[in-house]
């Protein structure tokens, strides 16, 4: 799990989340693989004390009825733009996101 890593180390996220994708905002929702997965995520210890929190779609759901207003979320990655039509909730998609913030931790390191 690379991301608990980066955002523990590269960030400074004491023990960070982690959301799995599988367009399905229940349990049970998205393919045979994504259903394993989201059970071995829940049963297993992460990288830097990360937690797996859970479907990312029933998530967002829970904390938007949770805090009474829209939150923001942002796909990043390579594949974000193939995910842009098929979850509604995306407020922005940026594939870059994640190679932009290593490099502007790597240019605050250097100097």
């Amino acid at each position: 799990m690379l991301g608990t890593a980066f955002a523990a180390v590269a960030l400074g996220i004491p023990r960070p989340r982690v959301g799995l994708l599988s367009i399905g905002s229940e349990p049970g929702k998205g393919d045979r693989l994504r259903r394993a997965v989201s059970i071995a995520l829940s049963d297993i210890p992460l990288p830097a004390g990360g937690r797996y929190v859970g479907l990312v779609e029933g998530l967002v759901r829970r904390l938007r009825e949770e805090i009474g207003a829209e939150a923001p979320v942002v796909a990043t990655g390579g594949l974000a733009e193939v995910f842009r039509d098929e979850l509604p909730f995306l407020t922005a998609v940026d594939p870059h996101l994640t190679l932009e913030g290593l490099r502007l931790i790597w240019e605050r390191n250097r100097k």
